[in-house]
């Protein structure tokens, strides 16, 4: 039987927002350094060839190091790219629809895929006490209607393309 605890997902969520704030993050940084980059190429252009070599190889040297300082912060962007892009993008969307649908989506709700309603049902009514364990197999109980008839009690949602029944709260 297929469940899921929302906790799991819950972590899941936390984890892909990070992913995503360090995505943005880099990229701001990117920009930041593009636009020194820019800064110090137009420096350069308007010095006078009557200022000082020092000054405009001071410039050269900042201009390099910002060059080099680029080139990092593009491979740690393909690399944080590689870690959050549109699966989980999309995935991040789902958590964070299925927490506004679950109240108690950080504190641990089950998620049962709906083709495991019933034999999930089953196990819940033998676990509670409602029938015992060890019934005589020549009694027949309907699992199909007593799940139809516990099903009032819970919500759907859907997960990576999984149909999943989850506890009203």
């Amino acid at each position: 039987m297929q469940t899921l605890d929302t906790r799991e997902l819950s972590s899941r969520l936390d984890e892909l927002n990070d992913l995503k704030t360090n995505l943005e993050n880099v990229r701001e940084e990117l920009a930041e350094i593009k636009q020194e980059i820019q800064e110090i190429e137009a420096e350069i252009e308007s010095t006078d060839e009557i200022e000082s070599t020092d000054e405009i190889e001071s410039l050269e040297n900042d201009l390099e190091a910002k060059q080099t300082e680029l080139e990092e912060k593009e491979t740690e962007i393909e690399d944080a790219e590689a870690e959050f892009g549109p699966d989980e993008e999309t995935e991040l969307e789902e958590l964070e629809y299925i927490a506004s649908e679950i109240s108690g989506f950080s504190q641990g709700e089950i998620m049962i895929t709906e083709s495991d309603f019933t034999e999930y049902c089953q196990e819940l009514c033998e676990d509670i006490g409602d029938i015992p364990r060890d019934i005589p197999g020549y009694i027949v109980i309907d699992w199909d209607a007593t799940a139809n008839n516990l099903r009032s009690d819970y919500s759907t949602v859907n997960y990576q393309g999984e149909e999943y029944l989850v506890r009203n709260c």
